[in-house]
């Protein structure tokens, strides 16, 4: 669903598309929230190559250091630039619980404020210390919805549609059929 959403958005002009897919793999190297706020800050200067001399004069000219306290500083400056960005954080469940406070406080200071014109959406299942630090946000639950299970069938049979015109040679109508059940059964979260 989020990837649709990205992808959407981006056919817009006048907003930038911020996003990051959380997983629970680690490379023990940097948190979560230093990742995610180091993304955001690479695909704002990627989509705005101009905002490189910010990062030049303010940053590495005074030979400072990478991590996120200076990300802290530099993200809110990305996103004063680029007014109309949207941020998009999907499964953020598949972290720490402590990652997960650390990242909603992160967000939540650094986009949160008059100056900043931006939105975030979360994407998540129902964590207790994500649903409890969201709890005054506006949300939306998909869980039990019948017309998410009918939105995921269309989104898989056009997949799996996809994914047969691709071959040379037929596939039976059998395997195809499995391909989306599988699929559908793992978007419901029943393996």
């Amino acid at each position: 669903m989020c990837a649709y959403l990205i992808e959407t958005l981006y056919r817009s002009d006048e907003l930038n598309v911020c996003f990051y897919f959380c997983n629970d793999q680690s490379d023990g190297n940097d948190s979560p929230c230093e990742r995610i706020m180091g993304v955001i800050a690479t695909q704002l200067l990627r989509s705005h190559p101009e905002l490189a001399t910010l990062v030049v004069n303010e940053f590495v000219s005074q030979g400072m250091s990478s991590g996120l306290a200076k990300l802290r500083i530099l993200v809110p400056k990305l996103l004063k630039l680029q007014p109309g960005t949207r941020i998009i954080i999907d499964g953020l469940d598949e972290t720490s619980k402590r990652d997960q406070v650390a990242v909603l406080h992160e967000l939540q200071d650094i986009c949160v404020s008059a100056e900043i014109r931006c939105k975030v959406l979360i994407s998540s299942r129902k964590e207790p210390g994500i649903k409890n630090h969201l709890s005054k946000i506006p949300n939306l639950s998909l869980d039990h919805n019948q017309d998410v299970a009918v939105d995921i069938q269309l989104y898989v049979s056009s997949v799996v549609e996809a994914l047969r015109s691709n071959f040379e040679v037929q596939l039976e109508p059998c395997v195809l059929s499995s391909i989306s059940s599988s699929l559908i059964e793992k978007a419901d979260d029943k393996c």
